[in-house]
């Protein structure tokens, strides 16, 4: 994967406040996202899902049929899940569907990995 690149999101023209930052590669078939952090998350409603719209306009610019991504956090797992990112293992994708409609349920299954939608 070469050609990263970083997009950061802020709250106003000057680039004063910065609340988000995304790296993303291109690879055969897919836009990585290498790195999303959303730097208010408790001041700032939407971030995560505007890097993702970023990133999915920048896919369709450059011809990729996926977007893709190693997500290294169960919050963050079902997060993507919730914006259309999918497990390669169909059991880990129904955990998480049971997961996210039941939030008392504790699973077994570690819920992170790659995903791609």
């Amino acid at each position: 994967m070469g050609n990263a690149q970083s997009v950061s999101l802020f709250t106003d023209a000057n680039e004063r406040n910065k609340v988000g930052a995304m790296t993303v590669a291109p690879g055969r078939n897919s836009l990585r996202i290498l790195s999303i952090e959303n730097l208010g998350r408790s001041r700032y409603k939407g971030v995560g899902t505007a890097m993702i719209e970023v990133a999915d306009h920048t896919r369709q610019s450059a011809g990729l049929s996926k977007l893709s991504l190693l997500s290294q956090d169960e919050g963050a797992s079902a997060f993507f899940y919730k914006k259309g990112f999918r497990f390669a293992d169909e059991g880990k994708n129904a955990e998480m569907r049971t997961v996210i409609s039941n939030p008392r349920y504790v699973s077994d299954e570690i819920l992170m990995g790659e995903m791609e939608r």
